[in-house]
Formats: C-alpha cells, sequence, structure tokens
C-alpha cells in the first residue's frame, strides 16, 4: 500500500501529466488551425534555401528508398529512420533533427539500368538544367556552373569530386591540375557520371569544384560561382555503359512538425506544423483539356490532430482518400472533388471522422488547384475565427504520354472535424 504522502505526490504528477497534456493538445489544435500560415514554417521545398530544403528522394535497384533534405545530405543533424505507422502501398520514413520530425511517404520503384547512350544522344543540350554539348557521346560541360548544377543534381562520381565536410568545418574545394601539382588532383581520370563509367578530363588548365559549408540552416551544396573550368566525360563505350535511371512517376506526401520542449512565458505550448506533397513528374498543361469521362482514384493518406476539452489527446492519423475526376473535354478542364474517410489515431482510439472534399475546377494552366482557398470540406465549423477552416487543394501527376489520363492526383486538406477537433494531412490516389 502506498502511504498518504505517497498517494499525493501520485496525483500531484497526474494532475501535472494530464495539464500538460491538456495544453500541448491545444497548442496543436493552434497549430493546425493556422491557416493564414503565420504560426508554421514553410518548408519542403516552399521556403528560401538557407532555412529549410527540398525534400530528395531517391531508392537504389533495390533495398528501401532513401529520404534526404539535400541532395548531398541536407542540413546536418538529421538523421533518418522508418516511419511510426504505416500506409498501404507506401513505404513511410522519418527524418529527425532535435525537435523536428518529418514523416515521409513515398511510392517510389526501385532504379534501374537505361544505356548510357539512349539516354545521353547527340540531340541532348541540357541535362538536369546543365547546359552541355554532346558528341558520340562524349558529354561537354562548359563551365563551372554546369558543373556544379550537375553535382547538385547528383550525377558527379562522389568518390571523385568533393562531398560535405561536416557541419563547421567549412568549404571542401579540389583543384585538378593538368600538371598534378602539390596538393593537387590529376585533371585526367576514370570516373562514374549519372552512374555510367568513363573518363573525366579538364579541358584545359585548373578546373576547380568546390562544395559549400553546411549547417543546421544551410544545406551542402556544389558551389556555381567558386567551381570554375570545362570538362568532358568519355563513357566507355567499348563495355556498354549503363546509367542509373531514378522512377520518373512516384508521388509522395507527408508533415512536417516542431515540438516545443516546454510551454511559453505565457503558458502556451507553440507548436509549427505542416503538410505537404509532391510527384517527379506533373502532368503536362497541354494534356489536360484533351482529358475526357470521369476517374476514380483512391491511396493513402496522413497527417497530424488535435482534440482539446475533456478528450485532449494529438498526435498522428492515417487515413484513405477516394477522388472523382471530372474532365470537361475541350470545353473545359473539369473539376475534382472527394472524400477522406477512415481515419485511424496512433493513439488507437478509434472515431468516426470523415471529411467531403468540395468539388474543385481543374487549373488547366497547372493541372492542380493549388490556392490556400481551392477547396473546403462540407464539415468545416464556421462558428468562429479560430474553427473558421476546411480547405484542399491538389496536383495531378502522370508523364501524359499516348493521351493517358493522370497517373496520380495528389493534395493535402485542413478541417475543423467539430470545434474540439482539427486535422491536417495530405495524401496521394491512384486509379
Amino acid at each position: 500500500a502506498y502511504s498518504a504522502t505517497a498517494m499525493t505526490t501520485i496525483r500531484s504528477a497526474k494532475m501535472t501529466a494530464m495539464d500538460e497534456n491538456s495544453g500541448r493538445s491545444l497548442g496543436m489544435h493552434s497549430a493546425l488551425t493556422d491557416a493564414t500560415g503565420t504560426r508554421g514554417q514553410q518548408i519542403i521545398g516552399e521556403a528560401a534555401a538557407d532555412t529549410k530544403d527540398n525534400l530528395v528522394i531517391v531508392r537504389g535497384m533495390s533495398g528501401d528508398a532513401m529520404v534526404t533534405n539535400g541532395q548531398l545530405g541536407g542540413t546536418s543533424g538529421w538523421t533518418s529512420g522508418m516511419a511510426d505507422n504505416a500506409v498501404s502501398d507506401f513505404e513511410g520514413h522519418k527524418r529527425t533533427r532535435k525537435t523536428e520530425e518529418i514523416v515521409v511517404y513515398t511510392n517510389i520503384d526501385a532504379a534501374k539500368h537505361k544505356a548510357f547512350l539512349t539516354q545521353y544522344p547527340d540531340t541532348v543540350t541540357t541535362i538536369a538544367g546543365a547546359t552541355v554539348s554532346i558528341s558520340s557521346g562524349v558529354v561537354s560541360i562548359s563551365d563551372g556552373t554546369a558543373m556544379a548544377t550537375l553535382g547538385n543534381a547528383g550525377l558527379l562520381d562522389p568518390t571523385k569530386f568533393p562531398q560535405p565536410k561536416g557541419e563547421g568545418k567549412g568549404d571542401n574545394t579540389y583543384t585538378y591540375d593538368d600538371g598534378e601539382g602539390a596538393g593537387k588532383k590529376s585533371s585526367s581520370f576514370t570516373g562514374t557520371f549519372h552512374g555510367a563509367p568513363g573518363t573525366y578530363d579538364c579541358a584545359a588548365g585548373d578546373c576547380v569544384v568546390q562544395v559549400s559549408d553546411q549547417s543546421t540552416s544551410r544545406a551542402p551544396a556544389y558551389n556555381g560561382t567558386a567551381t570554375t573550368g570545362s570538362w568532358t566525360f568519355t563513357p566507355d563505350v567499348d563495355n556498354n555503359p549503363q546509367i542509373i535511371l531514378q522512377d520518373a512517376d512516384h508521388m509522395h506526401f507527408g508533415w512536417w512538425v516542431k515540438t516545443p520542449t516546454a510551454a511559453a512565458a505565457e503558458g502556451q505550448y507553440l507548436y509549427d506544423a505542416e503538410v505537404f506533397y509532391g510527384g517527379s513528374a506533373m502532368f503536362p498543361v497541354a494534356n489536360i483539356n484533351a482529358l475526357e469521362g470521369d476517374a476514380d482514384y483512391s491511396g493513402p493518406a496522413a497527417g497530424l490532430f488535435a482534440v482539446t476539452g475533456d478528450d485532449a489527446a494529438h498526435g498522428e492519423f492515417t487515413a484513405t482518400a477516394t477522388l472523382m475526376a471530372k474532365f470537361g473535354g475541350a470545353t473545359a478542364a473539369g473539376m475534382v472533388n472527394g472524400k477522406i474517410v477512415g481515419f485511424v489515431r496512433d493513439d488507437g482510439v478509434a472515431n468516426d471522422w470523415s471529411l467531403t472534399l468540395a468539388p474543385t475546377a481543374i487549373d488547366s494552366t497547372t493541372g492542380g488547384a493549388t490556392a490556400a482557398a481551392a477547396g473546403t470540406t462540407n464539415s468545416r465549423v464556421t462558428g468562429g475565427t479560430n474553427d473558421n477552416i476546411g480547405a484542399w487543394e491538389f496536383q495531378m501527376y502522370g508523364s501524359g504520354m499516348n493521351n493517358a489520363d493522370p497517373t496520380g492526383i495528389a493534395g493535402s486538406f485542413r478541417a475543423a472535424i467539430n470545434k474540439n477537433t482539427a486535422v491536417a494531412g495530405a495524401f496521394a490516389t491512384s486509379p
């Protein structure tokens, strides 16, 4: 049996924990109902490069996908793992750094081999946004800016070109000299380009390649100003060189949250939270008005929730998104509507939440509806400023080759289920 003093201590600890849970749930609710975005930081492809960095999702020819905050590893201090909650047909990945957490779901397929000369014929003039010229397979890279662009796209051999040193350790600069001066590297050497073997040559004199310093707020990147000189890459054509080609038609979605370690001076728990989505191939705008008929799409959704009041709770959820696209043909781009159902909270509590995604016109110039007020959920609460939220947006993805319909529609949503409950999430759907 516990003594009276011990019982008092236990009750006090329980009350403190309940108060903190209530305060944190209220803080998360406030972040999720911040429709204007003034509280949440804009992240994942929406902010300046020196604050947050685009997600990079790649996959080898076997094994799981790899998610980083930048092509060269992203800002420092992040660790990677698998998401705590699974969804159907998508891999879940988690990135954490101190109080920040990013959860990403992706359906990227394994990479495949493709013949170098098929991928890069003589007609190619740009690779990953870098200006090049190609003759009989030999790739000529005219200046440091183009070389840096290729490096930032992950196409240069990581064993032959500089990689980030680490936070606070400064820039990493290699100088390639045709005379192999002291501390310099040879200007002609074997290596890979986009995974294909061959030979690099610094065209004349010294060539310099630099990767900038990294920190917790700035991702490392090849420096186009400090990178100088011109290069050629000659593939080993005698051995049928193969590049490693990433899946060109995949989607991703997820959420990001920054959790306060303690209450602010005024007692509030100030959370930041954002949801996001994306894909490797936005549906061609030129194809949109050629689409006709109806198409159904379905897929997983995931995000964050908060409940205030007597049943205070906050955490993650998974759900199912179902959409119907009505394509208008030449007369109109059409519209999309749908539902989010089957919500499952990570604390195991069953609920009957559901959201109706109001019919929203397809923008014939973008292939989506990306304005903050693109469409509202019918279940939104309209009785107060803080609860008056309920918006969703989407984007169509796919190559559109052979007049095919979009291969996927991804998007995000925010909604007040009722006056005490708020959710924010994202989804990716397929036919």
